[in-house]
């Protein structure tokens, strides 16, 4: 800390904790967006006469989730992997690279001006690959055992007397 105080300033030690702070949002988005689609999922089962959702629909929903979440701080998440791989490169050659970046708008901004909108999302598909079927699999996964726990909770509070 005192040798990144020295020779960047005091507030470099804050460098890059904006883009973070707007980063954690995802799992944010994703949990709302989840359980959004989840309750109209759940309202046309139970309209169909089922009292739960299938695994098919509960991994439809985490996928759509995630991909939300991710779709909307994916430009966050390549300006921060663009201006680590330019720092680690710059350290390399010994200089300073041209395309360095000041911080997370300047990355932002020079990308949009080098490839236009689409340039913050270059490489979305590969992270939607990555983190959609994690995802998927990760709210089926919860909502199969929360049903179970509950279930066995229903069923231990049934063999329970209240009162003598």
């Amino acid at each position: 800390m005192v040798k990144i105080s020295e020779e960047e300033g005091t507030l470099a030690l804050w460098n890059g904790c904006m883009a973070s702070l707007v980063l954690v949002s995802n799992p944010t988005i994703q949990f709302v967006v989840y359980d959004k689609i989840k309750s109209i999922f759940t309202l046309r089962a139970t309209l169909q006469g089922r009292s739960h959702l299938n695994g098919l629909e509960i991994f439809i929903i985490g996928a759509i989730a995630k991909a939300v979440a991710t779709v909307l701080t994916y430009p966050i998440q390549l300006a921060q992997s663009r201006m680590r791989a330019h720092k680690t490169a710059s350290k390399e050659e010994g200089k300073k690279n041209q395309d360095s970046y000041t911080g997370t708008l300047d990355c932002l901004i020079k990308i949009f001006k080098k490839d236009g909108f689409f340039g913050w999302f270059r490489g979305l598909f590969v992270k939607l690959l990555q983190t959609v079927l994690t995802a998927a699999f990760q709210f089926m996964t919860y909502e199969y055992i929360a049903r179970m726990i509950f279930t066995l909770l229903r069923a231990d509070t049934k063999n329970v007397k209240l009162s003598d």
